[in-house]
């Protein structure tokens, strides 16, 4: 009996070895498993820690320029320099310009910070290009208005200029209302109106006389506001060439004490700085140029031959015969670009 009894405890001894067998194995392949991740997670930590480092040294640098940059900034303004000579010059760009003309080395220690230099140069050129597109906007629906007024006051000199009879007056009464001129203070007869068209006819070679000159002045604004979005960039890209070759002088002379004054590189860079000097040269020269007036844009008399000028289109030289892109001291004259054209708005000295 006690073996039939002791059966079923057997039993049950055995299913409890094998069921801690098992768990022991599930244990095993777990701690196998970790002991396989190990070199991932190893190089998952490694990666985590690199980053961070990484996110560490960008916010460090870039705390570092920050204080830079507040320094001279505080150092230019308590100086009084970076001034620029805006007189009554209103426009939003003058403080970001004051600033640029700091880091580009307008401060007591002649420090330049070249890349927060360039990126506020270009804030100040991109608010005056907005600016300057806004007053062409203006000027140009003035002329539009002007042109209109011109038109009309034509139409009604010439009305009255006409009338010599009953018949031409009649005729001209029918001409002015289908104008939409208001014609209900002509009296019907001729006679009686005579004294009225001697007086509107003076008065309209007298009106067309201020519409003109009103015209002449609003195409110089128009034409004067759209070649300054030329000039703007052009005069914006002086400061920073003449940052660059300051640190490329600073360049030139420590490669000089290391490599000597023959050195390879030292004669690159002596190259890189004569290109400077020269694109330099071109854009004072340009920044010089007479403005092309309305009237000479009318009349090619009146332009001289040989002659630079600044125009919508950029720097063009009238030769007599056709307008050319004023030669510079890298490349020879070349053929003007097409009215409108934006080639001249692309220069790499404000790209990053």
């Amino acid at each position: 009996m006690a073996d039939m009894f002791g059966a079923p405890v057997g039993i049950s001894k055995a299913r409890e070895d094998i069921a801690q067998s098992e768990l022991s194995n599930a244990r095993i392949q777990e701690l196998m498993g970790k002991i396989a991740m190990q070199p991932t997670e190893q190089a998952m930590h490694a990666a985590h820690a690199q980053y961070w480092q990484a996110e560490a040294d960008a916010k460090r640098a870039a705390t570092e320029e920050s204080r830079g940059i507040s320094t001279l900034l505080g150092q230019g303004m308590a100086a009084g320099t970076g001034n620029a000579e805006s007189g009554a010059d209103s426009s939003a760009a003058v403080p970001i310009e004051r600033m640029a003309n700091i880091l580009g080395g307008n401060n007591p220690s002649g420090r330049i910070l070249y890349k927060p230099f360039v990126a506020l140069t270009k804030d100040a050129v991109g608010i005056r290009l907005k600016e300057q597109q806004r007053d062409a906007a203006a000027a140009s629906e003035q002329l539009r208005q002007v042109n209109a007024q011109i038109k009309r006051n034509q139409i009604i000199g010439s009305l009255m200029g006409s009338i010599t009879d009953q018949a031409s007056y009649d005729r001209a009464r029918l001409i002015g209302a289908d104008s939409g001129m208001d014609i209900s203070q002509y009296p019907p007869t001729y006679k009686q109106a005579l004294p009225m068209i001697v007086q509107a006819a003076q008065a309209s070679m007298t009106r067309n006389e201020q519409l003109m000159r009103q015209q002449r002045d609003t195409e110089l604004r128009l034409m004067t506001t759209r070649t300054n979005a030329i000039t703007q960039r052009n005069n914006a890209v002086i400061p920073v060439l003449k940052a660059r070759a300051t640190l490329l002088d600073q360049q030139i002379a420590e490669r000089e004490k290391n490599g000597g004054k023959d050195s390879p590189e030292v004669v690159e860079l002596r190259k890189q700085r004569a290109r400077l000097a020269a694109a330099q040269a071109d854009k004072i020269e340009a920044a010089n140029a007479p403005l092309l007036t309305p009237d000479q844009v009318k009349d090619p008399a009146k332009r001289k031959v040989g002659q630079a000028y600044r125009t919508p289109q950029g720097i063009l030289t009238w030769t007599g015969e056709g307008w050319m892109q004023a030669p510079t001291r890298a490349a020879g004259p070349q053929a003007a670009p097409a009215a409108g054209s934006d080639d001249d708005l692309e220069d790499d000295d404000l790209e990053d």
